[in-house]
């Protein structure tokens, strides 16, 4: 008999638990099938993630020591997880009875392997409504499949163990907002984007920012001073929290340029580039608006390692501060983004 391994991947807690699709295959089969791993003499693996439109369902047939003898992908549109669960059971279903007048929408398994279901069902069929399968090879608005040739002969000593390729996504935006901290008063900023983001690892940033030049002048007296601020930053993002869309948690640096120019000071025209050095805290969220395109928000929170102060000498040689470095400064963005 057969045991179901169904595992819920990134973002996919909404989908349908192992409980709730063995009930499912079961309730269609009018029969109790799966049993317990330690009794099962084939598996039923099960993977669902989210992707860049909606979910992706990998379905395996293994054997007990972990080799592949067939696997198929459904890809599902939408962000409402639990309508997998009708399409998903079927194709379980129709895989383990390939006596079934729909053998072609189950998971492809070569000839050994159905006869090795075939003889633990004893020619049973489910006989399913051939319009409720996923079409092979065809899209459809709700779910789209895909076959894929089916796997070496169990004996044939080809096999390996369980795999699953997830590609890298490339992704790039760009970005506008506005901030408090880095320059006096509030101040414009404006950022482009580009990352990698692994599948089952971190998220990885660069970025590069400006935020164009902002004038701060003294309460009284005369003179006053521009300040503009060029920014790189790299960030990690490893946290992933399960609220709202797809929120992640970034941490990185920032390395960059304050220019500041200074007139009618007792020194005039003064200039002066100096770096600055932040470590840097962001919550971000990306919005799929149409695949590939989505939209992302995000707050972020620096914290200076240098904390500079711009003081000035006024006509009567008195100090005039301009700007200081607050301990912290935000800024918050909004932009669009692409990925692929």
């Amino acid at each position: 008999m057969p045991g179901l391994n169904w595992v819920r991947l990134a973002d996919a807690d909404s989908c349908p638990t192992a409980a709730q699709i063995g009930a499912s295959v079961e309730a269609r089969l009018g029969r109790e099938l799966f049993v317990v791993a330690r009794e099962a003499q084939l598996f039923l693996d099960g993977y669902v993630a989210r992707s860049v439109a909606g979910f992706e369902v990998t379905l395996e047939v293994s054997e007990l020591a972990g080799r592949v003898l067939g696997r198929r992908v459904l890809q599902f549109e939408g962000d409402d997880c639990s309508a997998i669960e009708p399409a998903v059971a079927l194709v379980i279903a129709v895989t383990l009875n390939p006596d079934s007048a729909l053998p072609s929408g189950g998971i492809p398994l070569e000839h050994g392997t159905a006869e090795r279901l075939d003889a633990l069902f004893a020619g049973e069929s489910i006989d399913p409504d051939p319009a409720s399968l996923p079409a092979p090879n065809a899209g459809t608005a709700n779910a789209r499949t895909s076959n894929e040739t089916p796997l070496p002969a169990a004996d044939s000593g080809d096999l390996g163990p369980r795999t699953r390729y997830e590609p890298v996504l490339v992704e790039l935006a760009a970005a506008g907002g506005a901030g408090l901290g880095q320059l006096p008063g509030v101040a414009l900023t404006g950022s482009a984007y580009a990352a990698l983001r692994f599948p089952r690892g971190p998220r990885i940033e660069l970025g590069i920012s400006y935020l164009p030049a902002r004038t701060a002048r003294p309460e009284r007296g005369a003179g006053e001073a521009s300040f503009a601020l060029l920014l790189g930053s790299l960030a990690v993002c490893p946290l992933r929290l399960q609220v709202w869309s797809t929120p992640e948690l970034c941490f990185g640096a920032e390395l960059g340029s304050l220019s500041s120019h200074a007139r009618d000071f007792a020194f005039a025209n003064q200039s002066a580039h100096d770096w600055v050095v932040n470590l840097r805290a962001s919550g971000g969220w990306d919005v799929v608006l149409a695949a590939p395109l989505f939209m992302r928000v995000a707050v972020l929170l620096s914290v200076p390692l240098l904390q500079r102060n711009y003081t000035f000498r006024g006509p009567d040689n008195a100090p005039v501060s301009l700007f200081r470095m607050p301990q912290a400064a935000a800024r918050a963005e909004l932009g669009l983004g692409i990925a692929f």
